[in-house]
């Protein structure tokens, strides 16, 4: 079974983001910079030209002792060898989630509210997202976002590992480490920098 990591930075790839960077070249470069967690995220390439790439990040990050998660989708998961899977509150729902990957994987969930927070301690997850902690263009907001404080409210208050998300940088990590954040998700802060190993490595050193 693969064990979810106590502390680190999780990566997200993103194919408009990363300047012509394939899944696999991002993810290379955030190993390198100290991430210890990967998913891959992409909504638009069909599935038959996904797979080997998800395989590829897949070899990655077993070489690099890294967690690999896949969004969204339980079958390229398995399909892949990932480490798991991470849904969002209108996608595949856990329990479903855990069905498909079986007991072996990790199951991730997004939330963005208390009533999710309070809601997802009884489901079969192995964390949980949580935000927008700040304002990010990366996806649309549904949601306002909550500050470093909530964050830590919410961390304080779950049972689950929190991965707090939206708009984390270098200038406020500080505040959700503070708040005692071990992890952080971060998309643009690292894979549309001109140097993503090195933008995550200042970021990973924080989460130390």
């Amino acid at each position: 079974m693969t064990r979810f990591p106590d502390h680190g930075l999780y990566c997200i790839t993103d194919l408009h983001l990363a300047k012509g960077r394939s899944h696999a070249e991002q993810a290379r470069l955030c190993l390198d910079g100290g991430a210890r967690i990967i998913q891959l995220r992409d909504k638009e390439t069909p599935y038959a030209a996904l797979l080997p790439q998800a395989c590829e990040v897949a070899a990655l990050c077993r070489e690099r002792g890294a967690v690999f998660i896949v969004n969204d989708d339980p079958r390229l998961a398995v399909e892949s060898g990932a480490d798991g899977v991470h849904v969002g509150q209108s996608d595949t729902p856990v329990e479903e989630a855990r069905r498909l990957v079986g007991p072996g994987r990790i199951v991730g969930l997004s939330t963005h509210t208390r009533e999710e927070l309070a809601a997802a301690q009884s489901l079969p997850a192995d964390y949980l997202g949580f935000g927008p902690v700040f304002a990010t263009t990366t996806k649309a907001m549904s949601h306002p976002p909550h500050g470093a404080a909530e964050a830590g409210w919410a961390i304080r208050r779950s049972a689950l590992p929190i991965v707090p998300i939206g708009g984390i940088t270098l200038e406020n990590l500080p505040s959700l480490v503070a708040e005692g954040a071990r992890y952080a998700a971060v998309v643009s802060a690292v894979v549309a920098a001109g140097d993503i190993a090195a933008a995550a490595r200042v970021l990973a050193a924080l989460l130390k």
